[in-house]
């Protein structure tokens, strides 16, 4: 008794997610015929509403405008009352796109068993047989919503667009996206398009064009190459009133190339380029990236990021196709930044936001230099020294050029910074960790040329604060990284610290102001 009861307490939840109020009315009696037995009943009443349902649909998306379902809706009415009605209905809903091919099977297997119970075959159906109809039809069509049409893409682009809560966060913005677009045709997708552009040219609010940006970026990832090619050039509806939001929409999506010509990327570039003095967004450097991924760097977007590297790197991150495809010739041009004063400051305000990224984890000659440039000048500019103590953040391959340097990193190092020694360790403790089969030779055997006395044998003097820190922080750094390290010489290591074991007044204090943990 308790596991029916259950059964029918489950029913009564599924009626309630009907969403038309007939139609559960309908549902509601067709459970309570299979309550109390008449399992015959309860699958013809759930037919009818069903149905009805499908009939509805139709109609409304009719209504809409929509062709396809006035085509649906006038053949219908040539069949209503006929004995293939229900099958011209199920086709219909299917070309109409309210259901799949597997849902249209599991409908006709619906109405195959409401015709049995309606006729005298003697066909009366189980218990089960009865639940599984019910279940068919409330999830296939009842508690669904319907596809939405033209009524349904207007209200998007003129109403929910101008909310500032359309998306519910960034992390949710693309699945609301796709939410909204899985309710609609695919065939009906450009048409989100041509209503924003025939309802709203521009210019628009900042938060429209917000939200309308992050709709139509997913609207084109969703979409396959032919779709695509329908939806890209309705864009240029807003091209005359609103050419700063037509330049981005340009780049919106990597297939550019494929969408625009070569002088359309060119006016949406130079465009971009001339909006990103005043203003800089994730979407302008999105779309500005896409186009240099198709075209390249010119003059023009160098001159851009010798001004506003430290803004534009803050986006840059998430641009990992522009990474990729340009990184030799951004590497250069950082490079070249560096060598000049007046451009430095925005290669060091980036080095924040890029450091981690792709970018600098790749072999190249201004690599070479930009790790070389960072060292030398990190003792004199405290910009530089602030690099250095986040080296922790460093590529696998800055890390690994940094440490072929260490030579040029020990002979930066003095008495007056002891701590700047710590600085090599802890990069070759943070590439031990990462890669140890990357450790470059140049890094044990630097260390072991300075215990030997061949190099800065200064070091070695009992007073020299450096010296200490040198010898209390490789003792730590072999204790930590047991077995990493076998070319550092043990032995050497164990006497130069034994010289300054009971100098009490060279102990190093803990200080992790600069993120290093004595």
């Amino acid at each position: 008794m308790f596991r029916e009861s259950q059964k029918f307490l489950d029913l009564d939840m599924m009626c309630q997610a009907i969403l038309d109020a007939g139609d559960r009315d309908l549902l509601s009696e067709a459970v309570r015929c299979y309550q109390i037995g008449s399992h015959r009943a309860a699958i013809i009443l759930c037919w009818v509403a069903t149905a009805d349902c499908l009939r509805r649909r139709i109609n409304v998306l009719a209504g809409e405008g929509d062709s396809l379902a006035k085509q649906a809706q006038d053949e219908l009415s040539t069949v209503d009352g006929q004995a293939c009605y229900e099958e011209n209905l199920i086709s219909a809903t299917r070309k109409c796109e309210f259901i799949d091919d597997y849902e249209a099977r599991a409908l006709r297997f619906a109405r195959d068993t409401r015709s049995q119970c309606a006729h005298p075959t003697g066909v009366i159906p189980s218990a089960e047989a009865v639940r599984h109809i019910l279940y068919i039809c409330v999830e296939t069509v009842l508690a669904r919503r319907g596809y939405r049409g033209m009524a349904f893409i207007r209200n998007v682009v003129t109403v929910q667009f101008d909310d500032r809560h359309f998306l519910p966060s960034e992390v949710r913005a693309t699945e609301h996206c796709r939410e909204i677009l899985g309710r609609v045709p695919t065939r009906l997708w450009p048409h989100f398009v041509r209503a924003a552009a025939l309802e709203r040219p521009g210019p628009n609010s900042e938060i429209w064009q917000k939200n309308a940006l992050a709709f139509f970026r997913v609207l084109l990832a969703e979409a396959d190459d032919l779709t695509a090619q329908h939806i890209a050039p309705l864009f240029q509806g807003f091209e005359q009133n609103d050419p700063d939001f037509f330049a981005i929409l340009v780049g919106i999506d990597l297939r550019a190339a494929r969408f625009w010509n070569t002088q359309k990327r060119a006016q949406a570039q130079a465009r971009l380029v001339a909006a990103s003095a005043a203003r800089m967004t994730s979407e302008l450097v999105h779309s500005w990236a896409t186009i240099c991924v198709a075209d390249g760097i010119d003059e023009a977007d160098k001159a851009l990021l010798r001004q506003r590297l430290g803004a534009i790197s803050r986006f840059l991150p998430n641009e990992e196709v522009f990474i990729e495809t340009l990184r030799g010739d951004l590497t250069d041009l950082i490079m070249e930044m560096l060598a000049d004063d007046s451009t430095a400051t925005q290669v060091l305000l980036a080095f924040g936001h890029l450091l981690s990224t792709r970018l600098f984890d790749v072999y190249s000659n201004s690599l070479q230099g930009i790790v070389a440039t960072i060292v030398e000048r990190f003792p004199q500019d405290q910009r530089y020294r602030t690099i250095m103590e986040g080296v922790a953040r460093w590529t696998t391959t800055m890390l690994v050029m940094l440490l072929q340097s260490t030579e040029l990193l020990l002979d930066q190092c003095s008495d007056e910074n002891p701590d700047d020694v710590v600085l090599a360790l802890e990069a070759a403790r943070e590439l031990a960790r990462r890669a140890p089969n990357k450790m470059p030779d140049a890094f044990p055997n630097a260390v072991n040329r300075v215990m030997q006395k061949e190099s800065h044998p200064e070091w070695s003097d009992v007073e020299s604060i450096i010296g200490a820190t040198l010898g209390q922080q490789l003792r730590l750094l072999l204790q930590q990284e047991e077995g990493m390290f076998p070319d550092i010489d043990r032995a050497l290591a164990s006497q130069w610290n034994d010289r300054y074991d009971n100098v009490d007044y060279l102990s190093v204090p803990n200080d992790t102001s600069s993120g290093v943990t004595w």
